[in-house]
This record gives C-alpha cells, sequence and structure tokens, in this order.
C-alpha cells in the first residue's frame, strides 16, 4: 500500500490554472491512490484513502466558483506603495478548477476554497533609518543585560583572586616534590573557580528569557521591505490558529464535511508576517462583516464580487513612529530593557499570488511553475512518512 501510494504520486504533476494563481491536479489515472494533503497554518496531514477520482458536478463547479469569487474579492488591494508579486490578476470570468481530488465515493462539496495574496512594500529612507536605530538599540539592551552587575563583577573577583592563591599554593608545592601538600590547595583551587564561573551562569540563566524576546524582536526586523501574505478561506475543517507571526479570523465553526451540502458553513482569515504598519494595515482592511455575512448565506454571484472588488479603496500604511527630538532611540538604554515584551519588528512575509492551493497553503513561492514542482515535493515528502 505504503508503496503503491509513494509511486502514485510521484507520477502526479501539478499544473497553473488561468485563474489567477490556482494550482489545480493535472488529470491522473483511472485507478491511482490519492493523498489528500492540506498544509494550513501548522494543521495536520488528513489521511490518505485509495480511490477512483471523479470530475466535479455542475452544481460544485457553480459552488466553487461563487465561493472563490467571494474570496478573492476579500483580499486587500495593495496600499500605495505596495507591491504584489506571484500570480496574474484574478479573472472572474473563468471558471476555476475544483483544487481537491474527488473520489467516486467522496460526498457532494467534499472540498474547501482559499484564496491568498502577498504584499511587499519597501522601507523608504526614513523608515530604514528607523529600523536600523531600532535594530541597534536592541543589540544594546542585549549587551547590558549580559553585563554582569557591579557587586556581582566585585564577587567574582575576590573569587578569582583566592583561586589563584590556592593554585599558586598548589605549584609551589609540587615544585618542592610535595605532591600530597598540592592536593589541598589544587581542591581549593577548583571550587573557588566554579564558585566564580557559577556567578555569570547564573546571571546568564537569570536573563535568558529577556535576551530570547530581544533575539526575537531583533532578528524579525527586516532593514529593507515590510512582506505580509493574506489567506481566507471556507469550508474549513480545522479553522487557523494565531501565533507572533499571524493575525488571525473566523466566523462559523469547523467544519468537518468541508463543503457538505453545497453551503458555507465557516469563513477564516489569516495576516501572516512580522508585527509592523503594513500587517496593520492589511488587517484593518478585511471586511470582517461581509466575510461574516457569507456564512450560511447563498454566495453571491460571481459578477457581484468581481464589481465588489472593483469599488474597494486601498488603505493608507503608516510610517514609522516619530523619534523623540534629538534622541532616534527615543529613551534609555535601561528604558529600552524594561520594555522587551512589546514587539517593534516590521513584517517579513512571503511575496503575492491569488487563490492558494488548499485550505490554507504552503509557504508562496517565485512563479506558478515552481508552486507546483514545490507542491507534487512536498506531497511525495509528506507521503514518505506513514583544569583553568
Amino acid at each position: 500500500m505504503k508503496t503503491r501510494l509513494i509511486s502514485s504520486l510521484r507520477r502526479a504533476t501539478l499544473a497553473s490554472c488561468g485563474g489567477g494563481g490556482v494550482i489545480v491536479a493535472a488529470p491522473v489515472p483511472r485507478r491511482l491512490v490519492v493523498g489528500i494533503v492540506t498544509l494550513a497554518l501548522s494543521w495536520p496531514l488528513i489521511a490518505a484513502a485509495d480511490c477512483t477520482t471523479r470530475k466535479p458536478r455542475a452544481a460544485e463547479i457553480e459552488f466553487n466558483t461563487r465561493a472563490l469569487a467571494a474570496l478573492v474579492a476579500a483580499l486587500p488591494p495593495a496600499p500605495a506603495g505596495v507591491q504584489m508579486s506571484d500570480g496574474k490578476p484574478y479573472d472572474f470570468k473563468v471558471v476555476p478548477a475544483v483544487y481537491e481530488v474527488l473520489c467516486d465515493f467522496s460526498k457532494e462539496g467534499d472540498f474547501s476554497v482559499s484564496a491568498r495574496r502577498s504584499y511587499l512594500r519597501k522601507h523608504s529612507e526614513a523608515e530604514r533609518e528607523y529600523w536600523s536605530a531600532q535594530y541597534d538599540a536592541l543589540q544594546r539592551q542585549a549587551a547590558m543585560l549580559r553585563k554582569l552587575p557591579a557587586e556581582k563583577v566585585a564577587q567574582e573577583q575576590v573569587l578569582r583572586q583566592q583561586s589563584n592563591l590556592q593554585w599558586q599554593a598548589a605549584r609551589d608545592a609540587e615544585k618542592a616534590g610535595d605532591k600530597l601538600a598540592a592536593q589541598a590547595p589544587n581542591a581549593q583551587y577548583r571550587a573557588l573557580r566554579n564558585q566564580a564561573d557559577a556567578i555569570q551562569i547564573a546571571h546568564n540563566a537569570g536573563v535568558k528569557p529577556q535576551l530570547d524576546e530581544l533575539d526575537r524582536r531583533r532578528t524579525g526586523i527586516n532593514l529593507a521591505e515590510q512582506r505580509v501574505e493574506i489567506v481566507v478561506a471556507m469550508n474549513l475543517q480545522r479553522l487557523p490558529v494565531a501565533s507572533d507571526r499571524s493575525v488571525v479570523g473566523s466566523h462559523g465553526p469547523a467544519s468537518p464535511g468541508k463543503s457538505a451540502g453545497l453551503k458555507v458553513n465557516n469563513v477564516a482569515w489569516s495576516a501572516d508576517g512580522v508585527d509592523g504598519s503594513l500587517r496593520r494595515a492589511l488587517t484593518g482592511a478585511i471586511d470582517r462583516a461581509r466575510l461574516q455575512a457569507l456564512v450560511g448565506a447563498p454566495l453571491p454571484a460571481a459578477a457581484e464580487s468581481e464589481a465588489f472588488a472593483a469599488r474597494a479603496v486601498p488603505v493608507l500604511v503608516a510610517g514609522p513612529p516619530a523619534a523623540a527630538p534629538g534622541n532616534a532611540t527615543a529613551h534609555s538604554a535601561q528604558a529600552d530593557v524594561t520594555a522587551v515584551a512589546a514587539p517593534t519588528a516590521p513584517p517579513s512575509a512571503p511575496p503575492t499570488a491569488l487563490p492558494s492551493p488548499s485550505a490554507w497553503s504552503a509557504p508562496p513561492v517565485n512563479s506558478p511553475t515552481d508552486s507546483a514542482r514545490k507542491a507534487v515535493d512536498t506531497v511525495n515528502q509528506l507521503r514518505g512518512l506513514i583544569g583553568r
């Protein structure tokens, strides 16, 4: 069974659809071991099953077309100065393919629908200077945290001096040929040295949580650009979960049967990228009320969604916070250390593409061709896993 599964999946290919970034499965043999894989914000692998594939029914194609159009229309348009890459503009007049493979035993609507768009904004010179100052300030804070307090330095120095005296006493005894007399000062030397070392070790352990947070913020800073990806999906079996890099929202409960009944059971979205002005602006631009109104209601026609998308107004992205007069960092190093818990890093998420393959896709790639190749590789890989 496992050999058949891997062999069949290796023969499967993916092709790019003209619907603006939708990746669909290419025709496959009549008998095929199908592995349905959904990568969604750390969501687990869905079980594979033997099946005979079937074509989507007319009602499923109609539902998928309306659903995808509604989700694409919910993606915020690019703000001024923001680029979108990876994918052609979505053509609302083209009937998109149902991404997921349907088996002959699949119930009607056994698929989810999703759309994705990535945004890139280059920093202005003022923003580069601001984030460079933030980066340097975080490094200074880390250096201050690693530094021993004066009283601990004094304790360490006393212990080092005492250990040096014991070491010298042991060497003098050895030179005199009295190895027995050297044993006691040698033991004292090692004990004192270990006590001195323990002071720095204990200090490092005490400040480690703060250092880890500073390092997280520092490495999250992108000195050149901000990247954010917005994903909206419908009828997910598991709803997305927020993290440091993702702001999420959902309406309606999880849907084990996906689009069973060809109705909207849930709608969810995520904004992926390190916290910053671009992610906050795009998150605020998501029309939550409209998404919520889709749940349990008939889907609008694709033309209606196209008209809604055409009326969307891009939001403004705020610049960097103003620095205090005469001081780019705006506060003392000690004040910076006490503010460790407040992340200030700019976004650094993936590039721009429209509809994505599954209910929450793997990270975006550089072209539709690369998307297909990496999707196949991902499926194949995942399926392969069942003194002084």
